[in-house]
């Protein structure tokens, strides 16, 4: 190697791993037992699938880590590798392979955990350059859209194979009610098969069955998002059977008008509720909404607000986001006739998923200059 191959070697920065979709399963006689599903950004940046129900955005030393263990790579040899390929010290890199596998040990021992985990090898998330969305919201039904649940077993289960190959980690069942489509649990099982994580968002009409939410989660659901009416008794009840469940919860509260949402704030958060949202009907001015809001940061809980709702609520604090006018289809959505959107507001179609291909869809994207 001459001077300047070898000032190259020093100055260049490190190529990104191979694009792509790797999947690992720990062996048999090892424990903690879990699953890996590995997506690897063109920028080498990666999102983490552990056990089909937790995500981690890794930077690029962590996704290549990852990838070195997916490939039957020592320890010893994974913080070899990245410690040539980073230009790094070898024994931190050593102390890194270690934190990361307790870390992971950690997630898949732990229960009612968030599904979109904060790991301690964050990515910079430059949504900019992404190989596909994070998740996929499927509209099971329209309700208020006019759009019925039109689409059979089969159509969702294709739909759900092709965000698998497209490396789509995240399924989020919604619509106006998805639990009234009698195949919901059919179509959590199959989400499983794939190792990817599921949600649903519910107004709790069948939630209170606690057979039903059993099979639900038997099934493979990871996560819900619990519509929560002041009003109806029916949803106290569901939130009092699942919020002790290994369950991961967020509750959407309805931004109602004169009522005091103290007493209910304090109530399920004691039953363990792990987050709650702000969703208002169009009638209800943001003002209450934005004193809800204060009043849940008042009590240290977690907001949040990214979840796609029932069509005929809104998110009082996705307005800013509509202003700007940008998408950073981090996220899609299909309506119940199979048609790709940017988001639920149903504005900018991109293709249906049933007959375009993923690379059709995905090249529709409006980005910025």
């Amino acid at each position: 190697m001459n001077i300047i191959e070898k000032l190259r070697a020093i100055f260049e920065s490190p190529k990104p791993i191979p694009q792509g979709f790797y999947t690992y399963h720990t062996p048999e006689n090892k424990t903690p037992q879990y699953r890996l599903h590995l997506r690897v950004e063109p920028d080498g940046e990666g999102v983490l699938i552990v056990n089909a129900s937790t995500i981690l955005h890794l930077n690029q030393t962590a996704t290549e880590m990852v990838y070195n263990l997916i490939n039957g790579k020592s320890d010893q040899e994974n913080a070899r590798l990245v410690a040539s390929h980073f230009k790094v010290d070898p024994q931190t890199c050593l102390t890194d392979v270690t934190l990361l596998h307790h870390q992971l040990e950690e997630l898949v021992t732990t229960i009612d955990l968030d599904p979109e985990h904060q790991g301690i090898f964050e990515a910079h998330n430059n949504v900019d350059n992404l190989s596909a969305p994070y998740r996929l919201d499927c509209y099971l039904n329209g309700g208020s859209l006019g759009l019925k649940a039109n689409l059979k077993l089969d159509d969702w289960k294709n739909i759900i194979k092709k965000a698998y190959e497209a490396g789509i980690p995240h399924i989020l069942f919604c619509g106006s009610e998805p639990t009234e489509v009698d195949y919901l649990t059919d179509l959590l099982a199959y989400t499983e098969e794939f190792g990817l994580v599921s949600g649903l968002v519910s107004r709790g009409q069948k939630l209170s069955d606690s057979a039903y939410v059993a099979r639900m989660i038997e099934s493979g659901l990871d996560h819900l998002y619990a519509v929560y009416e002041p009003s109806d008794p029916l949803i106290q009840t569901a939130l009092q059977q699942i919020l002790p469940l290994d369950l991961f919860t967020c509750v959407g509260l309805v931004v109602r008008e004169g009522v005091d949402y103290g007493p209910i704030l304090d109530s399920l958060s004691k039953l363990g509720a792990n987050a709650f949202s702000v969703i208002s009907p169009a009638t209800i001015a943001d003002k209450f909404a934005l004193q809800l809001t204060e009043d849940i940061s008042s009590y240290e809980l977690r907001l949040i607000n990214d979840l796609p709702i029932p069509v005929e609520y809104h998110h009082p604090t996705m307005v800013d986001m509509a202003i700007t006018g940008k998408e950073s289809y981090t996220e899609l959505s299909v309506s119940p006739k199979g048609e790709v959107y940017a988001d639920n507001t149903w504005q900018e179609k991109m293709g249906n998923w049933l007959s375009d291909s993923f690379e059709d869809i995905w090249s529709k994207r409006k980005m910025d200059e």
